[in-house]
Order: C-alpha cells, then structure tokens, then sequence
C-alpha cells in the first residue's frame, strides 16, 4: 500500500496525553482510510474506517470527517495550540494548569525555605506527582532531604511516577547508601528499573533472576514456566517459607517477562495476607500504584477489601487505611479529571469475578427507641437494611453507582435505597461515577467488554458503550473478534452484530470466520456455519485457513467440521499440507498437558477428517511424535498407527512398545487396540507379552487385554489353560496390586471359565480355604459349575458350610438335606456342622438335626461333644438334645461326662441329674470330688450350682461315716478360699456332720462361749 496522506492529532488535558494518526493509503485501484490511537510513547491500537476499499473521492471524504470530528473533541496537530516542541519529546512544554501553577508556587517557595504552614513538603511532592508535572522534577530532586524518610520516600515516588529519566543518578545514590531506609530503597530500586535503558534494566534483571531461590532461578533461566509456577505454588502454599522476598522479584521479573507476568497474576489472589506474606504484598502494591500498574493494583486493591484482616502487619487498621487508598486515589484522580481515573477503575473492575467474589445480599436490621414524654414509655422503631452483592467492596461500588439512586454508601458496605431491594430491575440511565471520562475513554470500555467476568462491570461497560456511538469507530478488528469470544452472551452478541456489519460474503475475511466459530454464542457460530458452507470449495482450497479451522477450541465447532471436511475432496498434495501444518503446530506447542481437552479435539478431527491420508505418512514423522514427551502427540501418533497402510505385526517394535510401556492411560488403550489387530498365531508367540499384561500394576491395561485373551484362547484352548495353571496359584499369595486379583478373577470367570475345568476338587477346596476373598470366589465358581458334589466328603461339607460365601454354605445345606444316610451313618463328623462360625450355617444345623433324627440316632459321647462346643448357642443346642434324647440308663454316664465341662451353665445343668444318679453312691461320688472342687472355689458365679452342690453333699454327709469322711475332705480343701456368701453353709454342714459323727476329723473348731449379760 502507498501513504497518500497522513495527519497526527495530540490532545492534552490535565494528565491526559493521546495520540490520534490518520492514514489515507492506495491499494491497488482503490484507497483505504486507516487509523492509530493511544497514550503518547505507548503502542498504538490499530484500526480501519473503510472495511473494503473505496474510490479516491470517497476515501477523502472519510478521512476529512474523521480528522474533523477528532479535532471538535479538542484534538490538534503539531504547532496548533498547547506549545508542544517536538512531536516525539517526552518532555513536551506546554501550559500548566491553576492547580499545577500553584504546586509549583508551593515547591519554589520551599526551595527558598518557605515551607506551606499546612501542607507538608513531601505531600506537595506526592501531589506533583499525582498531577504528573514534569516541570517539577528539578525542584523535587533538590527538596529530596536524606533526614526524612517519607520526604526520600515521596521523592522515589515521584520520580517513578513520572518516569523522570532526570532522577536516574539520585536514584542509584539512594540504593547504594546503606543508611537508606528499607521501604525507601525498595521503591527506589522499582523506579530504578522502570526508568533505566533496555541495556541497563537487562543487567538489572539478570541480578535479581540470580537472586532468586534456586527453584525458580532454573526453571526461568531454561524457559520451563510450566515448572516455575508449580514451584512457586509449593513455595507460597506447601512449604510456606518464611522468607518472602522473592514475591517482591517475581513482580519486578513479571513487568518484562510476559510469561512470568500471567503466573504471577494468576497466583496474586490466592496469597494470604498473613505476616510473612503482606509485608512483601504490600511492596508490590505501592511499586504497582506508582509505576500505574493497574492490572497488579486491582488485584491487590480488591484483596484488601476481601481478606480478613489478622494479627500483625494486616491488622484491621491496616486493612482499612490501604482501603480508604484506594478510595481516595479514586476519588482524587476523578476529580482531577485524569485519564488515569478510567485506567485505575478498569484495572480494580477487572479484578473482580462472579464464580470467586459475588456474595450473596444481605440485611442488617436496627432498632430505633422513641421516647414519649407525656407516657413516659419508649417505643421501638425496626430498620432494616438491604445490602446487594458485591456490597461490601466499597472501591468497586463507588466506580459503579457513585451517581445511582438506589445504593448509597453505609459504615459497612454500599446499602439500598428504599424502595429498591435486591434483585429488582436495575434503572436504565447510567450509575457511574465522572462519567464524562469514561465517555473520554473507548479503550477502557472496550477493555472491559472484552476481558470482564463480572456481571455488574459488563452491565455498565455496556451502557457507557452504548451511549457513545462514536466507540464504534474505534474498534479495531481484534476488538470485535474478542467481543465474540468475551464471558457474557451480551457482549457476544455485541460481536456478531459487528461482525455482520463488517463481513463481506464475497470477499470472506477469514478471520472473521474463524472468530464467530470459536465463539461460545451459538447462533455466532452458526451464522459462521452458513457463511462457509456458502462458499466451502473457495475457502477449503486454502490449506492455511483449513488448518485454521481445525485449531479452533469449541466442542460443536468440531462437530461440524468433521463433516464438512470429511464430505470435501482434498487433494493429496492439499491434504499432506495440511498435516504436516498441523502436526508441526503441535509439535511446537507448549501447553499441551495443560489442555488436554483441546488438543484431543484436534488430533480427533484431524485423524477423522484425514484418515485416508494419514495412512500413508512416514513412520519418521510417528516416531518423532512418539518421542515428543507430550501424551497428546503419543495419542496421535497410536491412532495414526491404527489407521496406517502398514500392518501392525509388521511395525517396529520399538514404537508398539512405547505405547504399551506409557504412564498415561490413553496411549496404553491405543497400543492395545493395535496388538489386537495381530493375527491370532502371531499373538500366540507373544504369550508372555499378554500375560504380562494381565499381571500389569494398570487396571486399564489388565481390563483392555481380556478381548485379546479370548479372541486367543477360541483358536487355541491350550493356551488358557497355560493361563489358567499360571494364575491360579497366585490367588493364594498377596495380591502385588491393589485390584490385581479383582482382574485376574473376572478373566478367569469370563473369558477362560471353560478352561477352569482342568482343575480338581483339592485345588478348588484348596482356593475355598484360601485367606484371600478373590481365592475363594474363583473356587466357589469352580466348585459349583465343574466338581462332582458325589464326590465330596463328609469333613469336607463341614468346611464348606463354613465358608464366608453363601452361596458355597448353601451348597453344604443342600449336601446335608440330600444325603441323610450318610449324614446319619457318620454323626461323629456330620455334628461338626452345628459348631460353625456362621449364624445361618448354625441354625440350619440345629432345625436339620431336630427334624431328621430322632432319640435313637443319638449317642451320649455325641450328644455331649455338641455341649464340648464354646459357643452358648451351640451349648444350649446340646442341653436341648440331650433332654429329649435322655434315657434313664445313660443317666450316670451323662452325670459323669458332663461334669468334665468347664463352662458354669453346662455344671448347673449336671447338678439335676446329682439327686438321681449320685445318692447314696459314695463311688460316684468320690469320681465327681473334682467337679465338686471346681463349683465350689468358684468366684461370684455358679451361686444355684453351689448351692445344690453344698446341699446335696451335706445330706449325703450326714447318712454315713463314710460318706462324712469322703465329704469332709472337700469341705476342708475350700473352707478357707470359699467365698463368704457360702462359707457360712459349708461351716454349718461341718458342724452337723462333727455332731453327727465326732470321730471324723474336720478344719472346723468349735468353741463355746458363756452367754453376754448386760448389767
């Protein structure tokens, strides 16, 4: 294009200072009008007012009106009007305002030592610099006073304020002198680096990367930013070091070093403002207000609303004097009408985020007291009062509703104002405070617009955009496409009705296209979906704007394209161009892990829309994808294999390999797939491939090869049975995985079950015996699909009916109920079952044995192995049958057998048959002393049992000498250890039997004393 024209526009105002340039250019046979606008020294922001060329004429004619229009809202060119020097002086002369006239009035009398009675020297400097006079920094330099430090500190903040290059030598002078004050030499050493050369500050920097802790310093140094952000996380949030400082570095890094910058705003918010944090937080937040660092102020603004203020540094006094900063730095730099008001207040608005800040309304309610002097009684009046979110953020509300009827400011928060209440209609007319700047700042409207999460800051932005239709005018292309691409649906929509005023069908920009395909509003996308389908064959021949196409991040955008590249027919050579465009994007790609998501999305069109073609690339470019460490690439390069000309068996082996040996799921699953497509006998030769992958510690991997093992074992059942003689042993040990056994269990069962029949009744009652749940599931398959249940023995029934599984207990019972012969012809061992551990196993038992044998089924020896049981209910079971199975002639026996039991409610049940088959027996009698001995020693139990024991010896005593002596022995051996409550019993039963029988020898002395008489 050839420059036909140009005009520079200025504006100054205050501490305004634009730039507006207009270009009128030729291309080809027509003429475009272009324009350029910003801050004077900063980058300018580009733009077009012909989206599609015009004749000469008409060309003139817009740059004519856009050059008159510009200069009706003041703006002039060089040498016009405001005394500028040169165009690219940045220190321009121009003419002080009153205020600005009177500052330095105030530092030219100071310098005479004629300081303001009211109005300390380092506050007229703070102000200077607030004002950004220029024509002072002489004057502040020699006011600089090394006495007092907020006077050094002002001085500092001054300089880096107003980027005064002049002050460059006082600053380096200031850090090197150690009698510097801390928080002075820290400010000094951030003004430092913003004012010094590119060569400078690049020495500078290289200082403080080296000065960072060792974890950082290697991941900067080598470009592994992934790697420094999850240090920085370990170092703020795990480790929670006590020395900071490098938070202050990493803002000084961030300011140059764009790639530091977005972690360092990424972790700002999430930093704690506990002491051995805000100390260096509030470094960052004075260096950001004085070099203007909105975007890092707004962050830390906001916080200091949000956080809860503690014990030291952040206390709820400091909490409040940082917020009421903020306020009046608002406040004043709107009043000073200053562009830099809408930059701080986008920079504080950006801040802020519905999913993290948004806090619900709320009320506070008061009760008023009137006093009625002729009752002499007080009534109460109730108020209440309702609190919107966001409330409690003052800064933020005063930005937004400074100007608004419904919300006023309150001790607390922002509060309605009756009668409006949270959640009604919001007015129509505008809120915000100095509203007249932000019609003078369509760059900051547009910015938040563009980059707002907030609701109530993009409601706002949208009113001030609206009512200021020139704004329009100053969108470049890129604004519009980040419309289509912002949080809100509103501000979408904004987009695609822009981009509908601006598209041309027969000229198709195609970045237009691919914007309003990447925009989450639908019907952007589907506007785009018919713009390209209206002229598919031109656009799809440009292999550029294919691979384009395919890059985009949007689910349903992808959806769409798979079938309209799949239905186009590309060339070979269009189509090898394409890939290879792609590919090589993602090779180069460095946050590949970071979106997963995103890049599946590609590769998967890619491989759907490409697949013929991509059977026939070179497996040089698979094997880089292979080695790239990305398991993004790895998935690709695995289902490009899937789709490849060249069979699997007939790979390298070394690329199977490294997809079957990843670490990630995916690449493993496609390795899988592609062994499968092995023939069945070259599977077979890889016998212990597969078997080390059933054995794998990945239960994807164990899981995803059971197709290849049946597929195998159908051809060649020999194999899974190898298999099952290999697995089964290992169902006895601990498993090496968690879930292995899981795995093993469900191949076993599923796709080799026919092969379980190799094994016989020991290896399967072998598993049921097992330690391990896993063992005994395999054997309960076993046992009750291939053994022969005619087979099993007695003993072993019992073991089964005892089995944690029910349903191999069950099998026991159904054993039992079908075999009653047998069950009856080995009671011995068939008994064994009432003595299980299971409750369901016992009461079956019992209800079997009670109904299927009858008294003369019984023997004493069995009836009295069931009460041998520990088990109470197993006992009482046995004091059951041996009641309805007694017969008289077995009494003495039972008597005798029974005795020998340990347990006190089996020797109570022996004590009834005492009366009846140990009476006048001294035999019997004399074999039960034992069992007489362990009643009675016993402590605070068996009473009933003692009692009739104590009460059957001493009638059997008193009957014969003999008896006696039997007796007595017995008493003598537990008079003195028996418990006191029988011991008075046993006394009077030796007495008795001494009366009875003097001759008998007893423990027992009786002696007799004379009557007491009370006189």
């Amino acid at each position: 294009m050839k420059l036909i024209k140009q005009v520079s526009l200025y504006y100054q105002e205050g501490t305004s200072d634009k730039v507006y340039e207009i270009d009128l250019l030729q291309t080809g046979q027509d003429y475009v009008v272009n324009f350029r606008y910003g801050k004077r020294g900063s980058t300018l922001k580009e733009g077009t007012k012909t989206i599609f060329p015009v004749v000469l004429s008409e060309a003139e004619k817009v740059f004519d009106s856009l050059e008159q229009e510009k200069r009706k809202k003041g703006y002039v060119a060089v040498g016009e009007a405001m005394g500028l020097v040169s165009e690219s002086s940045s220190d321009s002369v121009r003419k002080p305002s009153k205020k600005e006239k009177l500052i330095l009035k105030y530092l030219k009398a100071a310098l005479a030592g004629e300081e303001p009675e009211n109005w300390r020297i380092s506050r007229i400097i703070w102000r200077a610099a607030e004002l950004k006079i220029t024509e002072a920094v002489p004057s502040i330099l020699k006011l600089a006073d090394e006495e007092d430090d907020f006077n050094l500190y002002s001085v500092v903040w001054a300089l880096g304020r107003m980027k005064a290059e002049k002050g460059l030598s006082f600053l380096k002078e200031l850090i090197s002198d150690h009698r510097t004050a801390e928080h002075v030499a820290e400010l000094a050493k951030d003004a430092l680096l913003e004012l010094s050369t590119d060569k400078d500050r690049e020495i500078l920097l290289e200082t403080y990367i080296k000065s960072l802790p060792d974890n950082f310093y290697q991941p900067i140094a080598n470009n592994y930013y992934q790697e420094l952000e999850k240090q920085i996380e370990e170092f703020l949030f795990n480790l929670q070091t006590t020395s900071n400082q490098y938070i202050v570095t990493l803002y000084r890094l961030s300011r140059y070093n764009h790639r530091v910058r977005k972690i360092f705003l990424e972790v700002l918010p999430k930093i704690p403002f506990k002491p051995n944090y805000f100390k260096h937080i509030r470094k960052v937040f004075k260096a950001a207000e004085m070099l203007e660092d909105y975007e890092v102020f707004g962050i830390l603004a906001k916080e200091i609303e949000r956080q809860n203020p503690s014990y030291g540094s952040f206390s709820a006094k400091t909490k409040d004097y940082l917020s009421r900063r903020v306020f009046r730095s608002l406040r004043r730099s709107g009043n000073d009408q200053s562009e830099s008001y809408t930059e701080l207040a986008t920079g504080i608005l950006l801040a802020f985020s519905d999913a993290v800040d948004n806090s619900a309304p709320f009320e506070n309610t008061r009760y008023i007291s009137n006093y009625n002097e002729q009752t002499r009684r007080y009534s109460y009046d109730t108020v209440v009062s309702h609190y919107d979110s966001y409330a409690r953020f003052k800064s933020f509300y005063y930005i937004l509703y400074a100007n608004s009827s419904r919300y006023e400011l309150a001790d607390i928060a922002w509060k309605c104002i009756p009668p409006y209440l949270p959640g009604a209609t919001a007015p129509e007319q505008r809120e915000e405070a100095f509203p007249s700047l932000w019609n003078r700042s369509p760059e900051q409207v547009i910015k938040l617009l563009k980059e707002t999460k907030a609701r109530r800051v993009q409601e706002f932005a949208l009113k001030v955009f609206n009512a200021n239709s020139s704004f329009e005018s100053e969108l470049s292309k890129e604004d519009v496409i980040a419309f289509l691409n912002a949080f809100f649906s509103e501000t979408q929509q904004l987009g695609l009705t822009l981009v509908r005023k601006i598209f041309n069908p027969r000229d198709p920009d195609k970045n237009l296209l691919l914007a309003v395909l990447q925009s989450r509003l639908n019907e952007a996308r589907e506007q785009g979906y018919q713009w390209i389908s209206a002229d598919r064959l031109n656009l799809l021949s440009d292999t550029n704007f294919v691979a384009d196409l395919i890059k985009i991040n949007n689910p349903d955008t992808h959806l769409w394209l798979r079938g309209l590249l799949t239905g186009n027919a590309f060339q070979k050579e269009e189509a090898d161009v394409i890939i290879a465009r792609l590919i090589s994007w993602l090779v180069q790609r460095a946050d590949l892990e970071d979106q997963t998501e995103y890049y599946d999305l590609v590769t998967d069109t890619l491989v759907i829309a490409f697949q013929e073609n991509l059977k026939y690339i070179s497996l040089s470019v698979i094997t880089e994808l292979l080695n790239h460490k990305s398991v993004t690439l790895h998935e690709l390069a695995g289902k490009i294999l899937i789709k490849h000309e060249i069979k699997p068996e007939e790979l390298p082996e070394d690329l199977l390999l490294t997809l079957l040996s990843s670490q990630e799921e995916g690449p493993r699953t496609l390795g899988i797939q592609l062994l499968s497509k092995f023939p069945l006998d070259i599977l077979l030769e890889k016998k212990n491939l597969l078997v080390s992958f059933c054995l794998s510690p990945l239960q994807d991997v164990r899981n995803a090869v059971k197709p290849l093992i049946a597929r195998v074992n159908g051809a060649y059942p020999d194999f899974g049975k190898d298999l099952i003689r290999l697995f089964v042993p290992a169902f006895t040990l601990k498993e090496s995985y968690e879930g292995l056994h899981e795995d093993l269990l469900s191949l076993l069962t599923s796709e080799l079950k026919d092969n379980l029949q190799i094994l016989d009744k020991d290896q399967t009652l072998q598993l049921l015996n097992a330690r391990y749940r896993t063992a005994q599931k395999l054997g309960a398959f076993v046992l009750l699909n291939y053994i022969d249940k005619e087979g099993l023995t007695i003993p072993e029934v019992v073991k089964l009916a005892d089995n944690p599984l029910e349903e191999v207990r069950m099998l026991a019972w159904n054993w039992y109920s079908e075999h009653l012969q047998l069950v009856k012809a080995d009671k011995n061992d068939s008994i064994r079952i009432t003595d299980s551990e299971w409750k369901d196993t016992k009461a079956f038992a019992f209800d079997y044995f009670r109904k299927q044998c009858n008294e003369d089924d019984w023997t004493v020896e069995i009836l009295v192995s069931i009460c041998d049981s520990i088990q109470e209910d197993v006992q009482a079971f046995g004091r059951e049958m041996i009641t309805r199975c007694f017969k008289t002639e077995q009494g003495q026996e039972y008597l005798l057998k029974l005795s020998q039991h340990p347990d006190t409610k089996i020797q109570l049940f022996t004590t009834t048959y005492l009366e009846v088959f140990a009476k006048d027996n001294l035999e019997v009698i004399s074999s039960l002393q034992l069992y007489f001995l362990t009643i009675l020693s016993q402590v605070n139990k068996g009473k009933a049992a003692k009692a009739r024991v104590l009460e059957f010896l001493r009638k059997e005593a008193l009957k014969s000498e003999e008896a006696a002596q039997l007796i007595v022995e017995i008493f003598n051996r537990i008079s003195a250890s028996v418990a006191i409550t029988e011991k008075a019993a046993c006394i009077q039963a030796l007495r008795e039997i001494q009366k009875a029988y003097p001759q008998v020898g007893s423990a027992t002395v009786v002696n007799q004393y004379p009557d007491y008489i009370r006189n």
